[in-house]
């Protein structure tokens, strides 16, 4: 029992030496050498191969010994410890180092992580093929379970090549049809896009002390939400006035909602030796510089820039038959045309709110609908299981 343990691990440790000599020789995995269709040609190879690998082992002692019991235990046990390496380390993309160049900073992309998943998924394999062999002795949510995990992980692993990144800029009021991958070259989309709206909701404004010998900003500072007090550093403030949206005068700010507008607020300062100081303060916009408010000769009052709260795009997509559909595009919300996704990426941060341009990130994904149906089964398995009912003899 032992032994065969003891072979198990060596498998995966001589793997992973063998997937870090490539590292080294190689660098990281040419994923790009999965794209379509040479993906679907690989899966059907793959599957074919499989299925051979498993009638050949059932005559060949050495063949099965690779994907038996204890070899899943091995590589299980092998993928938990690259994965928590995989969290552990910074994924810079760098060779540098020991770390890099054992591929550990490219984990997803790094020869002995590549190896070791698919090593994992082929004995996940001949167990789901054991599974239907003999799906008569096996329970329907362990076989469901086991099908619809590998079939995801598969698919996941076949796909890396075949995803599409494309950046796109669309101004407000402009269709656009063409994006921009990672090497900055054009790629037509096959629909288009219009940016008919965007709007960017803000944090309230806070308020932070500014040390002007270059020590930088305090580590506390106030929020002005519901706020008319407080205390930084043991500077007293309070908020005499507070404009949401304003733009410089010549009495200070005066309340406008004009383009290039930012938050600015009228305080009173009583410093630790008991100095008032009135002023305004404001954290400007690409219209006018921020205004901040001397206390001491060495401390000035300022308003940090406000923090995006939420940021969303209104656009009209049209698909090449002519179909138009309008979609809210925002952080963690994005919308989907066949197998593409359009994610909210960023917008002019120099103008805020007042951007007039958002940027979105298309992703093409061909294998998305296999991958999303594998973990729909998955979550099936796992309510089936909660739902199933307790034999006898463990009611006994």
């Amino acid at each position: 029992m032992r032994a065969g343990y003891k072979r198990a691990f060596l498998q995966c440790l001589l793997l992973f030496c063998v997937g870090v000599i490539l590292q080294i020789f190689f660098g990281g995995v040419p994923v790009s050498a999965l794209a379509y269709p040479w993906s679907v040609v690989v899966a059907l190879v793959y599957g074919y191969m499989l299925v051979l690998g498993y009638v050949l082992a059932r005559k060949a002692r050495w063949l099965r010994s690779l994907f038996d019991a204890r070899a899943s235990v091995a590589t299980l046990t092998s993928m938990i410890l690259l994965c928590i390496i995989f969290g552990l380390v910074p994924q810079t993309h760098s060779s540098a180092g020991f770390l890099g160049a054992l591929g550990f900073t490219a984990m997803s992309h790094s020869y002995p992580f590549c190896l070791m998943l698919a090593y994992f998924i082929t004995c996940l394999g001949f167990k789901t093929i054991d599974d239907v062999r003999h799906w008569r002795e096996q329970r329907l949510t362990t076989l469901l379970v086991h099908v619809s995990v590998f079939v995801a992980l598969a698919a996941s692993f076949l796909s890396s090549g075949d995803k599409l990144r494309l950046k796109v800029v669309v101004p407000v009021g402009h269709t656009v049809h063409m994006g921009y991958d990672a090497d900055n070259s054009p790629v037509e989309l096959p629909f288009t896009l219009k940016l008919e709206e965007f709007s960017l909701e803000s944090y309230a404004p806070r308020l932070a002390l500014y040390d002007l010998r270059g020590e930088g900003v305090s580590e506390s500072n106030l929020s002005l939400e519901d706020m008319s007090c407080g205390a930084i550093d043991g500077f007293d403030i309070a908020v005499e006035q507070l404009l949401s949206d304003a733009v410089p005068s010549a009495d200070g700010f005066v309340e406008s909602v004009e383009e290039g507008s930012a938050p600015a607020a009228r305080v009173a300062v009583r410093t630790p030796w008991g100095d008032v100081v009135h002023g305004w303060v404001s954290s400007g916009s690409f219209r006018f510089e921020p205004q901040s408010l001397g206390v001491t000769p060495h401390v000035a009052l300022v308003m940090l820039p406000q923090e995006p709260k939420r940021y969303l795009s209104r656009l009209t997509i049209t698909e090449q038959g002519g179909v138009a559909t309008s979609h809210d595009v925002a952080v963690n919300s994005p919308a989907r045309v066949g197998a593409w996704h359009i994610y909210q990426s960023g917008y002019d941060t120099e103008r805020g709110r007042w951007s007039r341009i958002s940027v979105l990130e298309c992703v093409r994904d061909g294998w998305y609908g296999v991958v999303s149906g594998a973990l729909w089964a998955i979550l099936l398995s796992g309510c089936l299981m909660f739902l199933r009912p307790k034999s006898k003899t463990s009611e006994e």
